[in-house]
């Protein structure tokens, strides 16, 4: 059985859309239609007990240990040299991005985001397990 191997942009700091999605997920997974995935995410414990330089290198890591990678536009703004960071990470990684716009119809999808995706969709559960299958 393939794994997805993903990583849900956090920026640094874990937001009720990131919880959201591993959640859409470990749904999925175990709702019987094959599907599995491994989140390659840093955990928050990592976060909480590393100096920037640290985080730096456990994000290019798990990156660059993951095939997909879902940012959530929502957070860009409020955590943008973060997210550049792992935006960028994943683009030099080649990895699969895929952008979720803001669920909230008053934002804009950052223009970083919207350039770098290979895939921008709705923030929604079947569209993103949709999108997620089409890569393979």
């Amino acid at each position: 059985m393939e794994i997805n191997k993903i990583f849900i942009s956090h920026a640094y700091h874990y937001t009720v859309n990131y919880y959201t999605i591993e959640k859409w997920l470990n749904a999925e997974m175990n709702s019987g239609s094959g599907f599995n995935w491994l989140n390659c995410s840093v955990t928050r414990y990592d976060n909480d007990n590393m100096t920037n330089k640290n985080y730096k290198q456990k994000l290019k890591e798990q990156i660059h240990s993951s095939s997909i990678f879902i940012v959530i536009s929502d957070i860009y703004t409020e955590n943008k040299y973060w997210m550049d960071y792992e935006i960028n990470t994943a683009k030099h990684n080649n990895k699969y991005i895929i952008g979720l716009k803001p669920w909230r119809s008053m934002y804009v999808t950052p223009k970083k985001i919207s350039k770098n995706a290979n895939m921008l969709i709705n923030l929604n559960s079947n569209e993103l397990i949709n999108t997620i299958n089409l890569y393979k």
